[in-house]
């Protein structure tokens, strides 16, 4: 049986003078036919397309859904392991569990609140959400554990333990890492009881020590300056296994506005009852210690100290405002004082992160670390949520490592969102086209769904 279009096309053969009746029928099956092969490349195409957007979008997101392929099997001690890092950060979209990753990582750093750490391919993985505000975080030199002030997560076991209460500290309000011990036995937790300043004021400042059981110790009292209202900040790193070191703002004097400010250097020694003086750090002109933010402080054993100061341009025109890594090496008698050596030159981006590769320090500011000297870029992210601001001891001392497909499936996140979003639309409108066209929102003269009439809006 016919259709209208086929009796149509018939009559139209019938009535022309330079061809026979008879083709009509003909005629008519090939074009009919001719329609069919159009309509079904038409639908191969829309296969290929939806084909293509879903093998995209399982390329980006389901690796994050499973997870990376298992660890092989350790290799024996006796044989050489080489060790790598990772040259980019790639943005964590839907990142696996870090407590099941069952491993070291090489980095650490904080999103907003969201705590990732970073293996030696560039894939991240996050941790439990904390049970406070997040500062700062720390990870351990062998890169088994992580600490954040409130708890301690075991990456090689894949467990947490909330850090319980100190004797002798006053109930906090603020919690924050400081550093590991060498030996990756003990960390630094810093805590203020202060509301109404920088959890790192110098006044509501108190310290801890952690150990891997989630237990903390209160230290002594820490020093403070024969002045009154002297406002400023502390900074705590670990010298060696036993051997903590302070460093507090001194008191102001009259000559500071043409020699500089101080810092003055306490140490502590893992079972002492005192802090004992350890020299003076001066400061250049215009520079102080940031009263929030650039908290990543980093000393030796031999004596080297690297932490972070500000210029105020306001303060002092004469210098440019922004953060600046500084390095002193520790004085060798109480009176003695340390002259500043700048690591690298002063930025308005915070620094996030100091760590040492050998002789030269390491700075982590804006997404990118780098040799503080020469400049080298040792590992960037690639957006500016990912800034690594704690690294394992020896991060840099092996080859770099690039995990292509983790920066890839980055790259095309944005595109297979997008190319989603369409794919849906188009089937969505491919549905809904005959109920809209049934309710008059669809005009017969369009061969396309799009516009749509907006006669109806006011009707």
């Amino acid at each position: 049986m016919r259709t209208a279009l086929g009796e149509g096309l018939a009559a139209l053969v019938e009535d022309t003078d330079d061809r026979a009746a008879s083709p009509g029928p003909q005629l008519t099956a090939g074009l009919w036919q001719a329609g069919r092969r159009r309509r079904r490349r038409a639908n191969l195409r829309s296969l290929v397309a939806a084909g293509l957007a879903v093998a995209a979008l399982a390329f980006v997101v389901w690796p994050g859904i499973i997870g990376p392929p298992p660890v092989a099997e350790a290799v024996p001690a006796a044989a050489p392991v080489a060790r790598t890092y990772p040259s980019v950060v790639a943005q964590p979209h839907l990142p696996p569990s870090a407590l099941e990753a069952h491993r070291p990582m090489a980095a650490g750093y904080l999103a907003a609140q969201t705590l990732f750490v970073v293996d030696d391919g560039g894939q991240s993985w996050e941790l439990p959400d904390a049970t406070g505000f997040r500062y700062q975080a720390a990870l351990s030199p062998d890169g088994a554990r992580i600490t954040d002030g409130w708890a301690l997560h075991d990456l090689v076991d894949g467990r947490s333990r909330s850090l319980g209460g100190t004797s002798g500290l006053p109930e906090e309000t603020v919690r924050y890492a400081a550093g590991w011990s060498p030996d990756s036995a003990r960390f630094l937790v810093l805590t203020n009881t202060r509301t109404d300043t920088a959890p790192d004021a110098v006044g509501g400042l108190d310290i801890a020590v952690g150990t891997a059981d989630g237990a903390l110790t209160a230290l002594p009292t820490v020093p403070t300056p024969d002045a009154s209202g002297v406002s400023g900040t502390g900074r705590v790193a670990w010298l060696d296994d036993s051997r903590v070191l302070l460093v507090i703002p001194a008191a102001p004097r009259p000559e500071d506005a043409t020699r500089g400010g101080a810092l003055e250097a306490y140490t502590w020694t893992v079972g002492g009852r005192d802090w004992q003086p350890a020299g003076t750090l001066r400061l250049p002109v215009g520079a102080s210690l940031p009263v929030a933010g650039a908290l990543a402080t980093s000393a030796t054993a031999d004596g080297r100290v690297a932490l972070t100061v500000e210029f105020d341009g306001q303060r002092d025109p004469s210098s440019a405002s922004g953060f600046q890594p500084l390095t002193w090496v520790l004085p060798s008698s109480v009176g003695a004082e340390a002259q500043p050596r700048a690591a690298a030159a002063p930025s308005n981006l915070t620094v996030d992160g100091l760590t040492w590769r050998g002789a030269d320090l390491v700075v982590s500011r804006g997404g990118t670390t780098e040799v503080a000297g020469s400049g080298q870029v040792l590992s960037e992210a690639v957006n500016g949520s990912g800034r690594p601001i704690t690294w394992r001891d020896g991060a840099f001392e092996g080859e770099p490592y690039l995990n292509s497909l983790a920066v890839w499936r980055d790259r095309l996140f944005v595109w297979t969102v997008l190319l989603g979003s369409l794919v849906l639309i188009a089937v969505g409108i491919r549905v809904l086209r005959p109920h809209a066209a049934r309710a008059g929102l669809l005009g017969e003269r369009y061969a396309s769904p799009f516009p749509i009439e907006a006669r109806w809006i006011w009707s």
